[in-house]
């Protein structure tokens, strides 16, 4: 009994760590007002963390911003993280992706 016990919290363990260990940072700069998942962010500098389909935004001020996304495979790697933005009929700019630099990877956000 102990050893499945053991074995239990062992698979618990790596699991744990296999899931912080897809989570990667990136880093962006946002240089005009701009909303994702409607929110507004000011313009500046933000860390990415992007854990799956979810990208978390934390600006200078630590405050965090949630966008779930769709992940979509390029062609090619990118050279380095940047983001697409379209202006809405709202006449406000909307992060429609992120490309994750050094990667082929992009996630992209419906407005």
């Amino acid at each position: 009994m102990k050893t499945t016990t053991q074995a239990k919290v062992l698979v618990l363990f790596a699991g744990i760590g296999l899931s912080i260990a897809s989570a990667k940072t990136y880093h962006i700069t946002v240089s005009d007002h701009t909303q994702v998942a409607g929110t507004q962010l000011k313009a500046g500098d933000y860390r990415v963390k992007v854990d799956g389909t979810v990208a978390t935004l934390t600006g200078e001020n630590n405050k965090k911003v949630e966008a779930t996304g769709t992940v979509q495979s390029s062609d090619q790697k990118f050279p380095e993280t940047a983001l697409e933005v379209s202006q809405g009929t709202d006449g406000m700019n909307h992060i429609t992706a992120i490309d994750l630099g050094g990667t082929s990877t992009k996630l992209t956000f419906s407005n």
